[in-house]
């Protein structure tokens, strides 16, 4: 559901200019927005290196901002099964 959701806001099925307005914000929110667009300027357009820095600056901070909160939430949901006993083996 999120995946889906992400994609469709993500730039992936409709570019942003052809979106909502509210829409069009909020897709600024989602990472693949910013993975998709120096792919296609890159490869469909033939920009130079550089007019993509930018994008790949934002997903740096995406990447620097969610990938630690991502491993803290793996170590609480982890540590909260071990004390459940909700996972198999240890």
């Amino acid at each position: 559901l999120v995946a889906s959701a992400s994609a469709l806001v993500g730039n992936v099925f409709y570019p942003a200019e052809d979106m909502w307005p509210w829409l069009a914000r909020l897709s600024k929110l989602v990472p693949i927005t910013y993975a998709l667009r120096p792919l296609r300027r890159a490869l469909l357009e033939g920009r130079p290196f550089v007019e993509l820095l930018p994008d790949l600056r934002a997903l740096l901070i995406f990447a620097a901002v969610l990938l630690p909160v991502g491993i803290l939430a793996f170590r609480i949901a982890v540590r909260r099964a071990r004390l459940e006993g909700s996972l198999v083996q240890f």
